[in-house]
């Protein structure tokens, strides 16, 4: 499993003080699937990853994640 976070591009709202949406994405690599995204809230990738990782049960699992994690 590979975890990526992403800044969703023209999510911003200048105007409502909205900052850009944050996903975070699980993959199966060999598989070539998406296995869920997971809502970055308030900036913490690595409390999200954390709950991503929980809520597929992911124990035992290895993964890769960027230098962040």
């Amino acid at each position: 499993m590979a975890l990526d976070g992403k800044t969703l591009r023209g999510s911003f709202d200048h105007r409502d003080d909205r900052a850009a949406a944050q996903v975070l994405s699980a993959f199966a690599g060999e598989a070539a699937l998406i296995l869920a995204h997971q809502e970055i809230a308030g900036g913490d990738e690595v409390a999200a990853a954390q709950a991503l990782i929980e809520r597929l049960g992911l124990r035992g699992v290895l993964s890769t994640a960027d230098a962040l994690h």
